[in-house]
């Protein structure tokens, strides 16, 4: 179906669930998303954490007049190993990093 005000988000978790960060694109909603079309999201982040397992979990939203909704959710979509923590890591689960959190949408073409 068709939607209005689409965003994209993820968060980055710890084999035991503990979220340790997220980031969305609530600043870049798309408009008009018509069925069927194909979109990409990417979300830059620098490994500087405490060695382990994490996760990604992902989602596709919109905003109604319910409020936000879940269009799709991917939950552990991506696993992946920190061996040796890197010299910026600090105490913690992470360190916190300045600026804002880099994210790009694409829109794919259609291939119907």
């Amino acid at each position: 179906q068709d939607c209005q005000h689409v965003g994209f988000s993820m968060s980055l978790q710890t084999k035991n669930g503990i979220q340790i960060a997220g980031a969305t694109s609530a600043d870049t909603l798309l408009d008009d998303v018509k069925a069927g079309e194909s979109h990409t999201a990417k979300f830059k982040f620098r490994c500087a954490m405490i060695q382990g397992v994490h996760f990604f979990n992902a989602g596709v939203t919109t905003t109604g007049d319910s409020g936000l909704q879940y269009l799709h959710r991917g939950i552990d979509v991506c696993a992946f190993k920190v061996i040796n923590p890197t010299k910026d890591s600090v105490s913690g689960l992470c360190r916190v990093l300045e600026g804002p959190t880099p994210i790009s949408i694409t829109r794919q073409n259609d291939e119907r």
